[in-house]
């Protein structure tokens, strides 16, 4: 019989790597500055900005993502693709 107090870790409590967007963007009375967004994928983390904030993306932004830790600058990637959520709609 195995000890319980090396059981409590199952490989099914391990969650998967999750994607991190954070940084700011110019709105209506300033930068605005974003918490941390989690989510599946860069797609999912602006959506889940635009529902906050529709106005993210109309003008300058400068976020940092990356998977896990937000280490890389995907301003360019989150501006084009909250423009083009914007053209299909949410």
């Amino acid at each position: 019989m195995s000890d319980p107090k090396y059981n409590m870790v199952k490989r099914n409590h391990v969650k998967k790597p999750y994607y991190v967007l954070e940084g700011s963007y110019e709105g209506e009375f300033g930068e605005m500055p974003l918490d941390r967004v989690l989510g599946g994928s860069l797609e999912d983390c602006v959506r889940k900005v635009l529902l906050e904030h529709p106005e993210f993306g109309d003008t300058f932004l400068e976020v940092d993502g990356g998977y896990l830790e937000a280490d890389y600058d995907v301003s360019r990637a989150a501006w084009s693709m909250a423009q083009w959520i914007k053209q299909e709609g949410l």
